[in-house]
């Protein structure tokens, strides 16, 4: 209601401008005078002030008013940092054109230590579908999250686990270093018992190991250096190393392409380029505008292990009436070598992000794969309530928003190497169905969403995720 509240105040704002002041037109422009920034107990405000599109001394159009102030309020909410942002327009100079312009916020909470309980699968539907919700099959342990560890938008993120993986993880993104400029890096040690080593019929297929020692063995380390040119414009280059290994209880003859030819180790260096565009409204869940990614990926340097891959996706978002909204996603990936991959760095729709309604149970590996994601999004509440004096400052403000919406994706994946045992691969797969959204304090989504696939099969998918 909040949302709709606002718009309703800037549109009758004008109103009363253009009824009152026969001087005023739609062409007049506006020259932002001064910009103050309040609630802001931990976050530096230029770090707020680089989110908006306007600053101190630039003019907006009278008509446009309204619209910019609620696109870049969509903007300040999708930060992470703040569960509430208001920007209000006070002292109108109506004889020299002048205004300015308040933005009042409440912080989210930062620190998050926390008990880790989570899936080692890829999604809760192939838990629940392929192994009966197994408790075998749970990590568990400890985690840190700090999301604004220095007021600079800075994430600081640990990890320490069991269960399943046994993993230590650390990594750190600190965007603001110098201007626009800003660091990465991450560390990443895992050991299981169990590896899933090849796909059959399109179903992951594992290993599992008796004994004592782990049997898989992963160590990922990654820099990275970033750059904002802009506030709608996201560049990262960044160098990794992976070490993989497998014990010698597996027969490597299931799989001799897992890594090298029948080789049970695997130590490579990566290169990455990234470049992100996003000029949407709202960007944890956009209901218009536009946003795209290019990557940029080279993995190893040996004539055994080479590859390099492209990706690009762009998705377009679009207002077809009142809280009415479509959405298409392109989705693409196109890997330039001739030599074939090694399964472990072998991946496609399923994976990720990267997935077709109606097939959360199943992976297609791909050399190069297309997606099409399309919806129809119905915004049915977007609701504010303040809590009594007993919940902390950070989330006395409770915001609640939800969608319903009808999906139809499709997608192919090109697998020449695994193609003769995975029928899915090498065909046109489509599913559709309905779903539900729900966001909350701007920060966590959850959906529910019905898929039909071309095979005919029916199932309801569940799907958690945290936007940090």
């Amino acid at each position: 209601m909040r949302f709709l509240a606002a718009k309703m105040f800037f549109s009758g704002l004008v109103c009363l401008l253009l009824s009152n002041n026969s001087g005023w037109s739609q062409s007049t422009f506006l020259t932002i005078r001064h910009i103050e920034v309040s609630g802001n107990v931990k976050t530096k405000k230029f770090v707020i002030l680089q989110e908006l599109d306007f600053k101190e001394g630039d003019s907006i159009r009278f008509e446009d008013l309204s619209a910019v102030m609620l696109k870049n309020n969509g903007r300040l909410e999708s930060l992470n940092l703040f569960t509430k942002s208001n920007i209000n327009i006070k002292n109108w100079d109506s004889t020299h054109n002048f205004i300015d312009i308040y933005i009042t916020v409440q912080e989210n909470w930062y620190i998050y230590p926390y008990p880790i309980l989570e899936l080692a699968d890829r999604n809760f539907n192939v838990w629940r579908k392929e192994f009966n919700y197994s408790i075998d099959r749970l990590n568990y342990g400890i985690g840190l999250k700090h999301i604004n560890l220095t007021g600079r938008n800075d994430a600081l993120s640990l990890k320490l686990h069991g269960g399943y993986t046994s993993k230590y993880e650390f990594v750190y993104e600190y965007p603001n270093v110098f201007k626009r400029w800003g660091l990465s890096a991450n560390v990443l040690y895992a050991t299981n018992k169990e590896f899933g080593y090849i796909s059959k019929d399109n179903i992951l297929n594992f290993y599992k190991y008796e004994g004592e020692k782990p049997i898989f063995t992963q160590l990922k380390a990654r820099i990275g250096i970033q750059n904002r040119s802009s506030i709608y414009i996201f560049q990262k280059f960044s160098l990794g190393f992976t070490m993989a290994k497998i014990g010698e209880a597996f027969d490597i003859q299931l799989n001799p392409n897992y890594f090298a030819p029948n080789q049970k180790k695997l130590s490579i260096l990566d290169v990455e380029y990234i470049i992100k565009a996003d000029k949407t409204t709202y960007p944890l869940y956009p209901t218009n505008g536009i946003r795209g990614e290019f990557v940029f990926k080279h993995e190893g340097f040996s004539d055994e292990v080479q590859t390099t891959a492209l990706s690009m996706s762009l998705e377009t978002f679009a207002p077809l009436m009142k809280n009415l909204f479509l959405s298409n996603g392109l989705h693409f990936k196109f890997n330039a070598q001739s030599k074939p991959i090694p399964y472990y760095l072998y991946k496609g729709i399923g994976y990720s992000k990267y997935s077709i309604l109606g097939y959360q149970l199943y992976v297609m590996e791909a050399k190069d794969f297309v997606v099409l994601n399309n919806a129809l999004t119905y915004k049915v509440l977007n609701f504010d309530h303040r809590f009594k004096n007993w919940m902390p400052r950070q989330f006395k403000t409770f915001n609640l928003k939800s969608f319903v919406k009808f999906g139809f994706d499709v997608g192919y994946a090109n697998d020449p190497y695994f193609g003769e045992i995975n029928p899915l691969s090498n065909n046109v797969q489509y599913g559709y169905g309905p779903g539900v959204d729900f966001i909350l304090y701007n920060i966590a989504t959850i959906s529910v969403s019905y898929g039909i696939n071309k095979l005919g099969q029916k199932a309801w998918y569940f799907e958690a995720l945290m936007s940090f």
